[in-house]
C-alpha cells in the first residue's frame, strides 16, 4: 500500500457512503500512519445531492434504492484542493455519474483510471466514451480480474504514461 512507502507524499481519498462499511474503513485507516488516508462518508455522483441508498454492510451496497439517504458529491468539488493522479471506481453501477462529477479533473489532470464496467452491460462502451468526452489524453485497456469476467475493469492511462 502506498501509505506505507516513506517516499509517498500524496494522500489517498476514500469514499464510502454505507455507514457499516464506513465504520470498517475508519477502523482500518486508524491502523495506518496518520494523514495519508482521508475518508469521506459520501457517495460520488455527478452533482451534490441527497440520494437513496441500499446500505448492506457488504460489497453490494448501492445508490438508487434502499431506505437510507446519503449525500452524493462530485469529485470535482471534493477534490478541488488536490491534483489526483489515480482514480479507482467500483461504485456498483454509478460509475458514469462519478465520471461526470470528475469532468474537470479528467480534462485538467488526466489521472490514470481504473473503472469497473461490469455492473451494467452498456458500461462496457459508455464508460470509455464518457472518459473520452472529457479528455483525448487516454489510452484504454480492458482487463478481467476473475475467470468469469466479473470484476471487469477499464483502465484509462494518459498516453504519455502508457507503455506500448
Amino acid at each position: 500500500m502506498y501509505a506505507n512507502r516513506p517516499d509517498f507524499d500524496g494522500q489517498i481519498r476514500a469514499f464510502e457512503p454505507d455507514p457499516k462499511n464506513f465504520a470498517k474503513l475508519e477502523a482500518f485507516v486508524a491502523t495506518l500512519p496518520p494523514g495519508h488516508v482521508v475518508t469521506h462518508p459520501h457517495a460520488i455522483g455527478s452533482r451534490r445531492e441527497t440520494v437513496r441508498f441500499s446500505g448492506t454492510g457488504n460489497e453490494a451496497a448501492a445508490v438508487g434504492t434502499g431506505e437510507l439517504e446519503v449525500q452524493a458529491v462530485p469529485l470535482d468539488e471534493v477534490l478541488a484542493d488536490c491534483t489526483p493522479t489515480y482514480i479507482k471506481m467500483d461504485v456498483e453501477g454509478s460509475e458514469l455519474d462519478g465520471l461526470t462529477g470528475a469532468r474537470r479533473i479528467l480534462a485538467e489532470h488526466a489521472p490514470a483510471l481504473a473503472i469497473c464496467v461490469y455492473h451494467r452491460q452498456d458500461h462496457l462502451w459508455k464508460v470509455p466514451l464518457e472518459v473520452r468526452k472529457h479528455s483525448e489524453e487516454y489510452a484504454f485497456f480492458l482487463r478481467p480480474h476473475l475467470l468469469e469476467v466479473w470484476d471487469l475493469v477499464m483502465y484509462a492511462v494518459p498516453k504519455q504514461r502508457a507503455r506500448a
